[in-house]
């Protein structure tokens, strides 16, 4: 038996791609993945692995 959120997936939203063209900031994508593709969890996940890698970008400045 297939996972039927794959083929979900696999159809793609024009307003979906267009509000993540238009956002601005990790919380507006943040918003955008939770309402609409990603589980609260992988959304969270994504937002820690923006700021970690904001952090090593700094880091790497200095």
């Amino acid at each position: 038996a297939s996972n039927p959120n794959q083929s979900e997936r696999q159809v793609s939203d024009p307003m979906l791609s267009a509000n993540i063209k238009e956002a601005d900031t990790v919380e507006d994508l943040m918003l955008i993945f939770d309402k609409y593709v990603l589980s609260t969890e992988f959304a969270l996940g994504l937002q820690k692995m923006c700021q970690l890698a904001s952090m090593e970008n700094s880091n790497a400045t200095q």
